[in-house]
């Protein structure tokens, strides 16, 4: 999910794990696409429980993902206990080459 994506991405570069805000946006606030994201203000993340820090920076990279075509770069799977079960690369890596 792009949404979960860019909550544990974002989380990831201020150094904390936010895969709970990432499953309460997605699940409790039906918060499911960057368009949906993209439509809320820093102060209605933060009044459905995000940190301002947090908050802040997923508003400028929902922008940014809207803005670059909105391919996602990771594939995230937030779990119902809002644990993160894994993140990888959206398009997994070609298999090595066979050698005869």
């Amino acid at each position: 999910e792009a949404v979960a994506e860019l909550v544990v991405r974002a989380g990831a570069s201020l150094g904390r794990d936010t895969a709970a805000f990432a499953h309460s946006l997605v699940h409790d606030h039906w918060v499911d696409s960057v368009s949906a994201l993209r439509a809320l203000s820093v102060s209605d993340l933060i009044a459905l429980g995000l940190p301002g820090r947090l908050a802040s920076l997923l508003a400028e990279r929902a922008e940014q993902h809207l803005d670059s075509g909105g391919e996602p770069l990771a594939t995230v799977n937030v779990t119902p206990r809002g644990t993160t079960s894994w993140i990888g690369p959206a398009q997994p890596p070609p298999p090595p080459p066979e050698h005869p």
